[in-house]
């Protein structure tokens, strides 16, 4: 019989023993696992960081070349404005040369009348050279 209580002992130290390796090997699995499985999840995310630095990139050499595009045509549109003010002014009769040479016209007319040996043209009566025009 005390060899049998040596035995159960021995079986039960031994069953310990395998239980308590047991449970280390789990653990130590879990925790490399773990490990493995967060150095995997770095990797992951330094991949996916790349991928969006090169997309943001990308982005952002297209909302430059865009920006760009958007001057120009401001530029072009400043331009339209400026020539479409032009021509409504020359369409309402206020072109700035027109009125200078209606000036110097008028100035030559003055100065040519004041000399009596040059004949005078003759206008009709009904046509005047009005104050807007000049």
């Amino acid at each position: 019989m005390d060899g049998l209580i040596h035995s159960g002992v021995v079986e039960w130290f031994v069953g310990a023993g395998v239980l308590i390796g047991g449970l280390g090997y789990v653990v130590g699995q879990f925790l490399n696992g773990r490990g493995r499985a967060s150095k995997e999840t770095i990797a992951l995310m330094s991949q996916q960081i790349e991928a969006l630095q090169k997309i943001a990139g990308d982005n952002s050499r297209e909302i430059k070349e865009l920006l760009g595009e958007v001057n120009r045509l401001r530029g072009v549109i400043q331009e339209k404005d400026n020539k479409l003010k032009e021509y409504l002014t020359i369409l309402q009769d206020r072109d700035p040369e027109l009125k200078q040479m209606m000036k110097k016209l008028t100035d030559v007319l003055e100065t040519m009348s004041a000399y009596p040996c040059v004949s005078r043209p003759r206008f009709p009566q009904s046509v005047k050279l009005s104050p807007d025009v000049i």
